[in-house]
C-alpha cells in the first residue's frame, strides 16, 4: 500500500511537469504566473505617462530660459532713414575721361531711404546687423546736358561690430565692418531708350518707341564692397532702441552703352559709373 501511495505521487508530480512543458516551449523557459504578467502591464503604463508630464514641464522651462537669455535685451527690429552723398560725380567733359559715351555728371537722385532694419547683440560686446540700402544717381551729358536715365545700386548690408556699453547699458557706441552684395541696374528714360534726340522729338512724334527700329540700352554690372560702419545707440526708454551711424562704401561698377533689336545686343562703349559715397543712418527699432 505505501508502494501505491508512493507511485500515484510520482505520477501526479510527473503529469503536472507535462502539462507545463507547452509553456516552457514558448516563454524559453518557466511560464509567467498571471499575477506576474498583470503587474508588468500595469508598470508600463505609469512610468509612460509620468515621463511624457516630465518633459512637457521641461520644454516649457527651456524657452522660458531661452528668451530671457538670447531675446530679450538682444534682439531689436525697426526702421533705418539714410541720407546719402555721392564722392566723386563729377568728370571732365569729354569721352576719354567721363563716365560712359557723353555722361560726365552723377547727381544723387532719391537720396533718403526707408528701409526695415534688423539688429542682435550678442555678449554685450558684439553687435550684429541685417538691413536694406539703395544708392541711386541721376546722370547728366555734357553734349546736351539731357540725362539718359539713372544708375541704381541695391541690396541688403550686413554689419559685423563691437559695442561697449556706457553709464549702465543707456549708451552703447559701436564700430566694425560692413559687406554690402549689390545689383545695379539702370532706369532709362523712354525717350532716350527710344533713340529719340530729345524728350520734345519722342512727345511730337507720338512716343513711338518702334520708330527706329532699334533701342538703345546701358547695363550696369553688381558689385559688392566691404564698408566701415561707426555709430552710438541709445535706449531712452524702455523697448525703444535709437541708433545714429556713419558708414562709407566705395562702389565703382563697370558699364556698357550700345543698341539692342530682336534680342540682340551691340556694345559701342564701356565705362564705369563711380557711386561711391558717404552715408548717414537714423533708427529707431523696438529693443526685445
Amino acid at each position: 500500500m505505501k508502494n501505491q501511495a508512493i507511485g500515484f505521487a510520482v505520477a501526479v508530480f510527473a503529469a503536472a511537469a507535462l502539462a507545463q512543458e507547452p509553456a516552457r516551449a514558448v516563454y524559453g523557459g518557466a511560464a509567467p504566473a498571471a499575477s506576474q504578467t498583470r503587474s508588468a502591464a500595469t508598470q508600463i503604463t505609469p512610468r509612460y505617462k509620468s515621463s511624457y508630464r516630465d518633459y512637457s514641464n521641461y520644454d516649457g522651462y527651456d524657452f522660458d530660459n531661452f528668451k530671457k537669455e538670447w531675446i530679450e535685451g538682444c534682439l531689436s527690429i525697426g526702421l533705418t532713414l539714410s541720407t546719402y552723398s555721392l564722392d566723386h560725380g563729377h568728370r571732365p567733359a569729354n569721352r576719354d575721361d567721363d563716365f560712359l559715351g557723353n555722361i560726365n555728371e552723377l547727381k544723387e537722385d532719391g537720396s533718403t531711404v526707408v528701409a526695415p532694419t534688423l539688429n542682435y547683440r550678442l555678449f554685450d560686446y558684439f553687435l550684429f546687423g541685417l538691413s536694406y540700402t539703395k544708392i541711386e544717381a541721376r546722370t547728366k551729358n555734357f553734349n546736351n546736358h539731357l540725362s539718359d536715365g539713372n544708375a541704381e545700386m541695391k541690396g541688403l548690408v550686413l554689419t559685423a561690430e563691437v559695442a561697449y556699453p556706457i553709464f549702465e547699458d543707456m549708451v552703447i557706441p559701436h564700430v566694425g565692418v560692413g559687406f554690402a552684395p549689390l545689383s545695379g541696374d539702370f532706369s532709362m528714360d523712354s525717350w532716350w531708350h527710344a533713340g529719340y534726340a530729345s524728350p520734345e522729338d519722342y512727345e511730337r512724334l507720338g512716343r513711338d518707341n518702334s520708330r527706329y527700329g532699334r533701342h538703345r540700352y546701358i547695363d550696369v554690372d553688381n558689385e559688392s564692397c566691404i564698408f566701415l560702419n561707426v555709430g552710438v545707440s541709445c535706449k531712452p526708454v524702455d523697448h525703444l532702441l535709437l541708433d545714429i551711424s556713419w558708414r562709407k562704401l566705395n562702389l565703382d561698377p563697370d558699364c556698357e552703352f550700345g543698341y539692342e533689336s530682336g534680342g540682340h545686343k551691340t556694345v559701342e562703349s564701356t565705362g564705369d559709373f563711380d557711386l561711391g559715397c558717404t552715408m548717414l543712418l537714423f533708427s529707431a527699432s523696438y529693443l526685445f
